[in-house]
């Protein structure tokens, strides 16, 4: 290989690496975003539970009372009339 393709090959390796971690990176963010609204959303829905007596999600959210991360709504079944 003459050292004219290398460098060229060198480019589009390096393009793709960049590329590749660009869309690596911005997925990771989207995640965190999502998540985050998310788990705003349950905790909405746990304060309202608490508001107006819905026996249902404030069962669901006890754990959230309790202290614990609001994720822990999301690890117990579903509710019967879901």
């Amino acid at each position: 290989m003459n050292k004219e393709f290398r460098e060229i090959l060198l480019i589009i390796l390096t393009t793709a690496v960049l590329i590749f971690s660009s869309f690596v990176l911005v997925k990771m963010v989207l995640n965190r975003v999502l998540d985050h609204g998310i788990a705003q959303q349950d905790r909405m829905l746990c304060y309202s539970a608490q508001t107006s007596g819905n026996r249902n999600w404030a069962t669901k959210c006890q754990c959230y009372y309790n202290g614990e991360d609001i994720s822990c709504i999301n690890l117990k079944r579903p509710l019967a009339n879901e």
